[in-house]
């Protein structure tokens, strides 16, 4: 029985029909290996990028009050903080809340005072890991959470400091920034301990109103060399990317992963796309230096990529984890927020040296000066996010150094009240 007209078009039909999806899977297996090549190369490109801020950086800094020793601070730090805490109890110093404390002024618990009394060789090496010729943060070194973190060695450092001459107090808060500045590179365990530098900061305006002249202008002169050898601005922005970009190409070669369960099959490409520019940049933006603030933020909004076109950008199945829209537009929102983390970083340390030297006009010559320390005018000493010097005000027995709020950073003020009598 020979076909029929029909039954030849329904052959013909089903042939094409096979075709097309022939061809497209073809297509979608084609796309797949493109995706994936993109991917391992991406990944080759961004291990090499990371390798220098995590395995291979070295950041070397100025030392003070001491010759330099060539190893890395973060590695005898590590070591004596692990010392230090040996026989400490489970939760001892945060149960002490310290920066409470210290903030008041007040009693410290007994036990706080006999773990500084026993341990003050090991409190005296955590603070000669800052005379390291360099630092590097190359791991995620998790001091025994149980029983202490770097971050409370800090803290019992300003406790001993408080109690200390002037000068020694000096010395040993001045060390604590160095801390928290060598925490601050490679992989930063702790990153920009706000808290503790606020406490650190104060520390110093305390001991340095019961301190001479002479004693306060080698703090000052110690205070400028941290704040003009701060931790890399390039590295932190150049880790963010990292941190930004890995996500994007694992959501992309694994689709299976936690966090990418909203990102569909259309979408992948385009999520490869956003991390090429990211990684594209990465060079660019570790060559950021803290002394071309505040010009850097304008320069980061002309170095970012444009926001990546996504399709379905919004698309969120599941509400646990980021739509792929929300991934690929975070990247810009992390940068500018770690280019403000590190200003508003250095804001601080320039402030303490200025704060410094207004104490010392004040007690050589017994009166604030009417338009502040010559120090304020120093480039290298201006406010990195306004860029303007620091504002200062003198109302009777008390000064005001003063930073305004700019670029989504709030305002900064640090009073000093008039010191005793020497």
């Amino acid at each position: 029985m020979g076909c029929g007209p029909q039954t030849m078009n329904l052959r013909k039909i089903g042939i094409a029909v096979v075709a097309v999806v022939t061809v497209g899977a073809a297509v979608v297996v084609g796309v797949g290996v493109h995706r994936n090549a993109r991917v391992a190369r991406d990944a080759s490109a961004l291990d090499a990028a990371a390798k220098p801020l995590v395995y291979e950086c070295k950041w070397k800094r100025a030392p003070i009050r001491g010759e330099a020793h060539d190893c890395n601070a973060i590695d005898e730090r590590t070591a004596a903080v692990k010392k230090l805490f040996a026989d400490a109890r489970p939760g001892q110093i945060a149960d002490a809340k310290l920066l409470d404390v210290l903030q008041a002024y007040g009693w410290v618990p007994t036990d706080i005072d006999e773990l500084v009394a026993g341990h003050a060789a090991d409190l005296a090496a955590v603070r000669e890991s800052t005379r390291c010729a360099w630092a590097c943060q190359r791991g995620a070194t998790h001091d025994d959470f149980r029983r202490g973190t770097s971050r409370d060695a800090m803290r019992l450092l300003l406790v001993v400091a408080r109690r200390s001459s002037p000068d020694a107090c000096l010395a040993i808060a001045l060390d604590v920034v160095r801390l928290i500045e060598d925490a601050a590179t490679g992989i930063g365990e702790m990153s920009l301990d706000a808290p503790t530098h606020v406490e650190a900061a104060s520390t110093l305006v305390h001991c340095a109103a019961k301190a001479d002249a002479a004693t306060i202008e080698r703090a000052v002169l110690d205070a400028a060399i941290l704040a003009s050898n701060a931790p890399p601005v390039g590295d932190a922005l150049a880790w963010e990317a990292v941190m930004m970009a890995t996500p994007l190409l694992t959501a992309v070669e694994n689709p299976k992963r936690v966090g990418a369960e909203n990102v569909l099959w259309i979408q992948r490409g385009f999520l490869v796309d956003a991390a090429d520019a990211l990684i594209a940049r990465i060079d660019t933006w570790r060559a950021y230096a803290s002394a071309d603030f505040p010009a850097l933020f304008d320069r980061l909004e002309g170095d970012l990529p444009p926001v990546p076109y996504v399709p379905f950008a919004s698309h969120n199945s599941s509400g646990y984890s980021p739509s792929a829209g929300d991934m690929v537009g975070s990247a810009h929102a992390a940068l500018r927020k770690s280019l403000l983390a590190s200003a508003s970083f250095h804001r601080r340390l320039r402030m303490n040296a200025v704060a410094l030297a207004a104490l010392r006009d004040r007690i050589a010559t017994g009166k604030w000066s009417e338009s502040g320390p010559t120090e304020r005018d120093l480039p290298a000493l201006r406010d990195p996010i306004g860029g303007a010097p620091f504002a200062w005000a003198v109302d009777g027995a008390v000064a005001k150094l003063h930073a305004p709020a700019a670029r989504d950073a709030a305002a900064d003020t640090v009073t000093l009240d008039a010191p005793p009598p020497h």
